[in-house]
């Protein structure tokens, strides 16, 4: 028997009708995450929450968080670090793993703004922003 898909929103409340019905139970919750984003929609997103978005990084990827307005749960979108930056400097580093190696890691990048025009987009983001963005979003 094939299951149906349930929608993203009918998820959501399956998971509020278990917690309602379980007050005692552990929320292993501290946010919606969205991994696998393409570029594309990082910068719907950006262009969307506006200032409400915060960009964070890290060794391999680029974040934007968005608190919900509770400001107990947050909406994450992943992607990696090279679709939105350009590695410029690389450094071999010694890991100490069994057998013991080099890599190279990238130890420079130059991360570009993602709410400026970008020609590798196929089309500009259809959302409308819930604030107008700033001109110096450092996005």
């Amino acid at each position: 028997m094939e299951q149906q898909q349930m929608k993203p929103s009918d998820k959501l409340r399956e998971f509020a009708d278990f917690l309602d019905a379980h007050p005692d139970f552990p929320i292993p919750l501290i946010g919606w995450w969205c991994t696998h984003t393409d570029k594309e929609t990082l910068v719907k997103i950006a262009r969307y929450f506006g200032t409400d978005a915060k960009k964070e990084y890290d060794d391999y990827y680029c974040r934007v968080r968005v608190m919900l307005p509770s400001g107990q749960q947050s909406m994450n979108y992943v992607v990696s670090r090279e679709s939105v930056c350009t590695p410029l400097k690389k450094e071999s580093v010694f890991v100490e793993a069994q057998p013991e190696h080099w890599i190279e890691k990238v130890v420079e990048w130059e991360c570009h703004p993602l709410l400026k025009p970008d020609p590798e987009l196929k089309a500009e983001p259809a959302m409308e922003p819930i604030q107008q963005p700033a001109d110096d979003i450092p996005f």
